[in-house]
């Protein structure tokens, strides 16, 4: 199982990242060499940029999971990113138990 987090240059896609970080895992972000200046060889990386589709293909290549998290100039959240990545963590550690379920996260 490997999954790929997009976001890792916000605070919520490197919080899921950051959980992640012991599983088989990819980050999609849209200048490599950068986010590798920064943060070296503590995860792998992989050129994808939304407003570039020949970018897609090789970075789901042998993806089994995605976890697309939201990119821009948004408001603060209520919800803490390290809660948002938790989360993730958590439906991933077991699959078949979060599968196709929903949850209202509230930030109590």
């Amino acid at each position: 199982m490997t999954i790929l987090v997009t976001g890792f240059t916000g605070k919520v896609g490197f919080e899921v990242a950051e959980k992640l970080k012991k599983l088989p895992m990819k980050c999609g972000v849209r200048n490599v060499e950068k986010v590798k200046a920064d943060h070296g060889e503590d995860y792998e990386f992989v050129s994808l940029d939304f407003s570039s589709p020949e970018t897609f293909d090789r970075a789901l290549e042998g993806i089994d999971i995605r976890i697309f998290v939201p990119a821009g100039k948004g408001k603060t959240s209520f919800v803490d990113a390290r809660d948002i990545a938790e989360i993730a963590a958590i439906a991933l550690s077991d699959i078949e138990k979060y599968k196709n379920k929903s949850y209202v996260i509230t930030g109590d």
